[in-house]
C-alpha cells in the first residue's frame, strides 16, 4: 500500500496525531507576533518573536491594571505570557490531552469533531484537567486541528480550599502562511469560590502575524 494510500486509510484523529509527531519544526519558518491580552483587570499588548531565545520571546509595550487589582497579578499574567511565548503556539501541541480513543460525534464538511475526556499531559496543570471534558475539530484532509474546547460538566473543588462552579476554554485556530495553524483566538472563563469568597475572571488573548522568517 503507497504512503497516500495509508493517509487516506486514517481516521482524522489519527491523521492528526501522526502529522503531529512527524513534522519537522526545526526547518520550517518562525514568526513574529502581536499579542493582546485581556482579563477584567489586566490588559497586556506585546510582541512575540518566536525566532529569539525563549527567555527573550515576549516584549511587552504597555500594561493596564484596574485600581482594585495587585500589581502581583500583573506580574503573573506576565510570567504566564512568557511560558506561553516560550512554548510556541502552534494548534498541533494541543493533541496532547486528546487520547486516541475519543469519540467521533460529527462530520460535516472539512471538518471532524471529536469529544474526549483529557488525559494527562505531565503539566502543572493536570490536577485541574482531570475535571473537565474536551472536544476538538480536525481537517479530515490535513490533519490541522481547527478549534479546541474544554469545559467542566459540573462543579467541583479545586486544592481543597476551592470550588470552581464555572469553566470555559476555546482556542480557535488560524492558518499561517507555511499551512500550519496557530492558537489565533484564545478565551477562558472561570468562576467559582474560596475561603468564602466568590472570584470570576475571563480571558482573550489575541495573535497576530506580524512577520515571517525562515530559521
Amino acid at each position: 500500500m503507497r504512503a497516500d494510500d495509508d493517509t487516506a486509510a486514517m481516521t482524522p484523529l489519527a491523521l492528526a496525531l501522526a502529522v503531529a509527531a512527524t513534522t519537522d519544526e526545526v526547518s520550517k519558518p518562525d514568526y513574529r507576533y502581536r499579542l493582546d491580552y485581556q482579563s477584567l483587570t489586566v490588559t497586556v499588548l506585546a510582541e512575540v518573536d518566536l525566532r529569539a531565545p525563549e527567555s527573550e520571546r515576549l516584549t511587552v509595550l504597555s500594561t493596564e491594571l484596574a485600581e482594585s487589582e495587585k500589581a502581583e497579578r500583573l506580574e503573573a499574567v506576565i510570567a504566564d505570557l512568557e511560558r506561553g511565548a516560550a512554548e510556541g503556539y502552534w494548534c498541533s501541541k494541543l493533541l496532547k490531552s486528546v487520547p486516541g480513543d475519543a469519540r467521533l460525534i460529527a462530520q460535516v464538511g472539512e471538518l471532524a469533531t471529536y469529544e474526549f475526556d483529557p488525559m494527562p499531559t505531565g503539566d502543572r496543570n493536570d490536577d485541574f484537567l482531570k475535571n473537565l471534558s474536551g472536544e476538538i475539530s480536525i481537517n479530515q484532509h490535513t490533519g490541522a486541528v481547527v478549534r479546541f474546547e474544554l469545559s467542566a460538566p459540573e462543579p467541583f473543588r479545586q486544592a481543597l480550599v476551592a470550588k470552581i462552579t464555572d469553566f470555559e476554554l476555546s482556542t480557535q485556530c488560524q492558518p499561517a502562511p507555511d499551512g500550519r495553524y496557530f492558537a489565533g483566538d484564545f478565551r477562558m472563563r472561570l468562576q467559582g469560590s474560596a475561603a468564602f469568597r466568590e472570584f470570576k475572571d475571563e480571558v482573550s488573548r489575541r495573535l497576530t502575524i506580524l512577520e515571517a522568517s525562515a530559521r
